[in-house]
């Protein structure tokens, strides 16, 4: 992550999407960490997802995703396999 790319206000925008998704991946449906929570290999760490990859846009549309699923998602895009249906529906399932 490029810290300098991210608004000033990012943990707050990044805690309030996991905070509407409950904690739950919204790819995979699992469960994951709070903060606070002890780490161990049953639950995942949740991650704010840019859907349009651009962390520096103000009106950032956002889903949570855990650490799998956010790299999965990543890569397809770095190769070019996220399709703009694939976006909305990903979006569509944030709000």
């Amino acid at each position: 992550m490029t810290r300098w790319r991210y608004p000033d206000d990012w943990e707050e925008r990044a805690r309030l999407v996991k905070e509407a998704a409950r904690w739950r991946c919204q790819r995979c449906g699992k469960r994951c960490r709070k903060p606070g929570e002890p780490f161990d290999t049953q639950r995942r760490t949740l991650t704010a997802a840019h859907l349009d990859h651009d962390p520096e846009n103000a009106d950032a549309r956002l889903t949570a995703l855990c650490v799998p699923c956010h790299r999965r998602y990543d890569n397809r895009a770095r190769a070019g396999l996220n399709a703009p249906e694939q976006l909305r529906i990903l979006y569509l399932w944030n709000t």
